[in-house]
């Protein structure tokens, strides 16, 4: 049980933090996010640099952001997966 208290502890202070780095985004370069992501969910530095330039941000804050907002939408999936997971597990 602590385990599973740490889980949703962690996913849901990384969804508070996913928030607030959504918030460094206008809602137009959020959907370009969107749809980047369904191709490559982990970009490297290069491609973070090549989505900065496409979305005319610049400076390394911008780059943090774009590699936190990454990591927060991987990690919004991986709860949703554990969701389901436990659903599965509690309704056998």
């Amino acid at each position: 049980m602590v385990h599973e208290d740490f889980i949703w502890q962690f996913f849901a202070e990384r969804a508070a933090q996913f928030v607030q780095v959504e918030k460094n985004f206008t809602n137009e370069q959020i959907q370009y996010l969107r749809q980047y992501y369904t191709t490559n969910k982990c970009p490297g530095i290069d491609e973070i640099e090549e989505i900065a330039n496409h979305l005319n941000i610049n400076g390394i804050i911008y780059q943090i952001n774009l590699l936190n907002w990454f990591c927060g939408a991987l990690i919004a999936e991986l709860a949703v997966e554990q969701r389901r997971y436990e659903a599965k597990i509690t309704a056998a």
